[in-house]
C-alpha cells in the first residue's frame, strides 16, 4: 500500500479512527532514513526508488506524525464540505 487511502479503505476505518491510529503509532519525533528502512526492512535504494517523490529524495528525517495527521485532517475537511 502506498496512500494513507488504502490504509484507510483496508481497515474499513473512519478519519477519526485514523487520526487517533495515526497519533497512537507513529512517535512524535521525525523519522531518520535508517530508521523507515529498518521498519519497512528495506534498502534506503528501495526506499528512494519506490517510495520517496523527488522532492523527499534528498531528505534525512521525515516528519511522518505531523504529516500524515495532516492529510487526514484535510481529507476530513474535505468530506465534510461534499
Amino acid at each position: 500500500m502506498k496512500k494513507l487511502l488504502d490504509v484507510q479503505t483496508a481497515l474499513h476505518a473512519s478519519f477519526d479512527e485514523m487520526l487517533q491510529l495515526v497519533d497512537n503509532v507513529l512517535h512524535k519525533e521525525a523519522y531518520t532514513r535508517q530508521e523507515i528502512c529498518e521498519i519497512l526492512d528495506i534498502k534506503d535504494e528501495q526506499l528512494q526508488e519506490s517510495l520517496l517523490s523527488r522532492n523527499t529524495q534528498d531528505g534525512e528525517s521525515f516528519q511522518s506524525l505531523k504529516h500524515t495527521a495532516c492529510m487526514f485532517a484535510r481529507q476530513q475537511h474535505i468530506s465534510a464540505v461534499f
